[in-house]
């Protein structure tokens, strides 16, 4: 059966980076929620990462997954815990969703909110979030995150993008070897 290792964060957090250089150090698949949902409804999220249909998106997720046919392959897929919805508001993804995907092991990627900003500004070009905004979001994701994990007894290791990475990849293979 495939394993899932989720990788979340805030948007601009550094997620794609991370799981880019873990997909090629343990050879593993890597594909983002949002490609993912986006190529089953044939529709493009805009830069202001505001989503409309969070609970119906995520009923395309599992189906994207499904569509895969990963067998015994292990999946990075990079994801959320909290979404802006339409007024800009942060809400949680619906808890089905993690209990539906059946992650092995959940990675949360965490920086300073002045980082994160700088680098959605350096990669979209907009000053979508204010550092209150983007500080409010990742509390948000990393409360959901340690919820998830612990109600459904999933291992989570929070990895902050100013540590080194040996930590983060001893978790890793230790996930990659449990069955």
């Amino acid at each position: 059966m495939a394993k899932i290792l989720f990788v979340g964060g805030v948007h601009g957090v550094g997620k794609t980076y991370c799981c880019k250089e873990l997909a090629s150090r343990y050879d593993l698949i890597h594909r983002s929620a949002s490609q993912l949902i986006s190529a089953k409804m044939t529709i493009f999220f805009n830069s202001s990462k505001r989503v409309g249909q969070i609970s119906e998106n995520q009923e395309y997720l599992i189906e994207a997954i499904d569509e895969l046919n990963l067998k015994e392959s292990s999946l990075l897929l990079d994801g959320h815990f909290c979404l802006l919805d339409q007024s800009g508001e942060i809400v949680r993804l619906p808890e089905e969703t993690y209990f539906n995907l059946s992650p092995a092991a959940i990675i949360l990627i965490i920086d300073h909110a002045e980082s994160i900003s700088g680098k959605l500004f350096k990669r979209d070009q907009i000053q979508a979030f204010s550092i209150e905004l983007i500080e409010t979001f990742q509390e948000n994701e990393i409360k959901y995150a340690k919820d998830i994990a612990a109600k459904h007894q999933i291992p989570l290791y929070i990895h902050s993008v100013n540590e080194n990475n040996e930590e983060l990849h001893s978790f890793v293979e230790n996930m990659l070897k449990v069955n």
